[in-house]
């Protein structure tokens, strides 16, 4: 991939290639070099080192809430600049980032307009209506606009028009790429189609697993004991609820999911659950006295410092691949417990296991 110094040269590049077209009509001319054959491939322009992307100041989202980038962490950001009332090159860039956020629902994407005067909180609220809700709008003042139009090398001019709009804006056209750490990641010049963005983001920003289990582990048997039980979280970090559906593992002839509960006597109770919910953007736990996979029928020993495969399957399809440890005999808490208080208890299961994400769904 092509690679430039630094976020203003990249920007410098971006204004030579686009600007000839945006600023045409103001001159009264068209440049034939400026034609959509003559404009570069869907490549991205990387910087050569990372960078921070500047946190612009005294913005506002359409909803009226302050505007920050920090807030986005954690997620895949594409930023550009534009005005509501421009006939082409916005109306353009928005439907390929309709297309982009229909494949990656993860990416959020800000329009950042440069027509403060007419782009009012109110207006942007109602332009930015049924877009989807990983498209935001954002405004402020004309200084507030200028500062973070310079911090991202954007430039653009009033360029008044004989129409029923009153002017237009010249401005350059290209989107940036705010890494997961806000770092900038890359700059798309404009014309890039949604595909080439998409894909560009698969290997430059890859979704996250949408469920991640943490913390698998079994706890060491006797040799009497027939039946064994295993622990972990799950995390959810989609949009959509989930559920634990089965699990498999070579350790055991019959894995059941189960559910530990007590009544107001403290009478303890055991019983199958057909599923074990993982809500979209929160955690399931399996612990002792609570959810649980009870291994039913195990086919040998549980010997502690040895691993134990697990099969988990949703019902999302999702199927995930664990391997959780054997641990000796305890506290009953789980290694997450155990590693936070381990001064106070001697750091009986050790470390917890390291994570794992989905093989597949």
């Amino acid at each position: 991939m092509t690679r430039r110094p630094r976020l203003r040269a990249a920007a410098a590049l971006l204004l030579a290639v686009v600007s000839a077209t945006l600023l045409a009509p103001a001159a009264g001319a068209q440049d034939p070099a400026a034609s959509p054959a003559a404009r570069p491939g869907p490549t991205p322009i990387l910087p050569a080192m990372p960078e921070p992307a500047p946190d612009p100041v005294d913005l506002v989202r359409d909803d009226g809430s302050p505007f920050s980038l920090a807030a986005l962490r954690g997620r895949p950001t594409i930023l550009f600049f534009g005005y509501t009332h421009c006939p082409d090159i916005c109306p353009a860039t928005l439907g390929e980032m309709f297309g982009v956020v229909a494949e990656r629902p993860d990416v959020q994407v800000v329009f950042i307009t440069l027509d403060p005067e007419r782009d009012t909180q109110p207006f942007m609220e109602t332009w930015t209506a049924t877009f989807p809700e990983q498209i935001i709008g954002v405004t402020g003042s004309p200084l507030a606009i200028r500062a973070v139009a310079d911090a991202y090398g954007v430039q653009y001019a009033r360029v008044d028009a004989a129409s029923t709009e009153g002017y237009t804006i010249s401005h350059t056209a290209f989107q940036t790429l705010v890494d997961r750490d806000g770092m900038i990641a890359a700059t798309w010049v404009f014309g890039t189609p949604a595909a080439a963005i998409v894909a560009d983001l698969a290997e430059l920003q890859p979704p996250l697993p949408t469920i991640v289990v943490e913390e698998p582990w079994v706890r060491a048997s006797m040799m009497t004991e027939r039946a064994g039980a295993a622990y972990f979280h799950i995390r959810n970090t989609g949009t959509e609820d989930d559920a634990l559906f089965s699990v498999a593992t070579p350790i055991a002839t019959e894995p059941q999911l189960h559910e530990t509960t007590q009544d107001a006597q403290g009478m303890m109770a055991m019983a199958p659950v057909a599923e074990i919910p993982v809500p979209a953007g929160g955690m399931a736990v399996l612990e002792p006295g609570g959810y649980h996979v009870m291994l039913m029928g195990l086919t040998g020993p549980l010997v502690e410092g040895t691993t134990v495969p697990l099969l988990l399957t949703f019902a999302s399809g999702t199927v995930v691949e664990v391997d959780a440890e054997v641990r000796g005999m305890g506290p009953m808490e789980s290694p997450a417990a155990a590693h936070d208080h381990g001064s106070m208890h001697g750091g009986m299961h050790g470390s917890p296991a390291p994570s794992s994400a989905p093989t597949g769904g």
